[in-house]
């Protein structure tokens, strides 16, 4: 599959979630419809993948809290 038809089928399913539930919602209420939209479409997905299947074992895992700044 090329590219271009790979992020066709992800944006389709990206806005078919978003025509039924709307904007304003934390990503996590948007996570499990997503993925079962994609899962419908033929694509496999992985939700929260653990980091520790993408790190070398040796690698220290420090969790990131993302900083708002307001201007």
């Amino acid at each position: 599959m090329q590219h271009e038809q790979l992020t066709e089928r992800i944006m389709s399913c990206a806005m078919q979630v978003h025509r039924v539930l709307g904007a304003g919602f934390l990503e996590s209420v948007y996570q499990n419809p997503l993925a079962h939209e994609l899962r419908k479409a033929g694509l496999q997905v992985e939700c929260e993948r653990p980091l520790s299947r993408l790190l070398p074992v040796s690698a220290p895992i420090t969790p990131v809290h993302p900083v708002l700044n307001q201007a």
